[in-house]
């Protein structure tokens, strides 16, 4: 049912790292999830930590991607593993982010994984009113690029 709702974002995010790392300004690439199969179906052999990872002028990078057809994103779609994961890489002078879509909006945002644990806490619904104060907007470029670089950097 929900199987393509984030192919958009993934789109435009593996065709941006794709013009990143052609044009020689950051290495970044999407993590693929190992799979078995069980009673027919294709599960993950073990928790993924995040969907992008790389190098960006020397420094780790690393983000996570969630959209939503909605205005809100719900909290159960934030994995605690995952949110831990890139607070870690912060803690240890890396970039870690969160790139959210809201498809309604059309709108694109970076948002530092201590917002979102912050909302966690407190429990904050994570809609798009509430989550644009706390982020940054990134516009999406001709050819179909999210060109993050110089919000994050």
């Amino acid at each position: 049912m929900h199987k393509n709702r984030g192919m958009f974002l993934e789109t435009v995010l593996n065709l941006t790292c794709n013009f990143y790392i052609k044009n020689n300004l950051a290495h970044i690439e999407k993590k693929h999830v190992e799979l078995k199969n069980a009673s027919n179906k294709n599960i993950a052999k073990s928790k993924s930590t995040v969907d992008y990872w790389g190098c960006l002028k020397g420094t780790f990078i690393a983000f996570e991607a969630k959209s939503t057809h909605g205005t809100r994103i719900e909290k159960s779609n934030f994995k605690l593993h995952q949110l831990e994961f890139l607070l870690k890489i912060k803690k240890f002078g890396g970039i870690s982010f969160y790139v959210l879509y809201f498809f309604t909006e059309n709108k694109f945002l970076i948002v530092e994984p201590e917002t979102i644990e912050n909302f966690m806490i407190e429990d904050i619904s994570i809609t798009y009113l509430n989550i644009k104060k706390y982020s940054k907007e990134v516009e999406l470029t001709f050819p179909g690029i999210l060109d993050f670089i110089p919000i994050i950097s």
